[in-house]
């Protein structure tokens, strides 16, 4: 709910802004931290300023580019999710990539590459959202259209959402 969700937003300390959020363990550098940056930084100024652009994970990373927020580690991670607006894992290569399915569970549109093993849980118009091939140039083409539009964000979160369930489901009866 909007109530839950600004909940989250406070205790996790989020602006009132599109948050959007690349969530991994660590290794930014397999995951495609670069290229998040990049696509941020082709974003045009008044979309850029629209939105809060964060990385969890244990790594640190020194950057000077200051529309990026390390979080760090976190332990309350599903809260965190329920507390974002965009998913992103531009990964390079993930044989699987769980943080995918987390965030799909949690009801989110998700942007990421054909080279993420759970990019193929990914179902209807979610799909458009899996960068094949990856440029920047259609990566921030993605963000500028989840970020412009709360409507496009809550039926690809939906989607999401129902297809990881069907999927988990499907697991579960084998």
């Amino acid at each position: 709910s909007d109530e839950e969700r600004a909940e989250f937003r406070r205790k996790f300390n989020l602006p009132n802004k599109i948050v959007v959020a690349l969530v991994t363990s660590g290794n930014f550098k397999k995951r495609g931290l670069d290229r998040f940056i990049d696509a941020i930084k082709s974003l045009p100024d008044h979309i850029r300023e629209m939105a809060d652009f964060r990385v969890v994970g244990k790594d640190r990373v020194s950057t000077d580019y200051h529309y990026l927020t390390f979080d760090g580690e976190m332990e309350d991670i599903q809260n965190y999710y329920n507390a974002i607006d965009i998913f992103v894992l531009p990964a390079y290569i993930e044989e699987f990539g769980r943080v995918v399915i987390e965030a799909m569970g949690c009801g989110l549109p998700v942007i990421t590459t054909s080279t993420v093993g759970a990019s193929e849980i990914l179902v209807d118009e979610g799909r458009r959202f899996i960068l094949s091939p990856f440029t920047t140039d259609s990566f921030s083409s993605a963000l500028k259209d989840l970020i412009l539009s709360k409507e496009l964000r809550e039926d690809i979160g939906r989607v999401n959402s129902r297809a990881v369930s069907f999927s988990l489901e499907q697991q579960r009866s084998k």
